[in-house]
């Protein structure tokens, strides 16, 4: 039932990976979308994605009943680790590097996740 319920997260966490440790060169260009600051909007967009999804999946499985009961809290553990992480392991990719403003963005994203999620839930 865990894997079931969540499927799409794992997915996502490794789209994530990829996107972000593919090495800096080997990015398309997306010039017509360039604007100041749009990958620490990405950063939160993914990652408000990654709690969303986690939330609802940890809520619904039942292997795991303590990560149940405690899926909020665990999916924003989870996903702020994640990112810290995925910021480290950067330093070792070819043209790219650790930015602690991708951390923030990804911590604010988490937020935005929750905020979602409790909206989604309230409709």
């Amino acid at each position: 039932m865990f894997i079931k319920y969540n499927a799409l997260t794992l997915i996502w966490v490794l789209l994530i990976a990829i996107l972000t440790l593919t090495p800096g060169n080997s990015v398309p260009d997306v010039g017509f979308w360039y604007f100041p600051h749009m990958d620490k909007v990405v950063h939160l967009g993914i990652f408000a994605v990654l709690v969303f999804l986690m939330i609802r999946g940890l809520r619904k499985q039942s292997s795991f009943p303590g990560i149940q009961k405690r899926a909020i809290g665990a999916s924003i553990l989870i996903s702020l680790i994640y990112g810290v992480l995925i910021e480290l392991i950067q330093i070792f990719v070819p043209f790219r590097s650790f930015e602690f403003e991708d951390v923030i963005a990804n911590a604010v994203g988490c937020g935005t996740g929750y905020l979602v999620t409790n909206l989604v839930q309230k409709i």
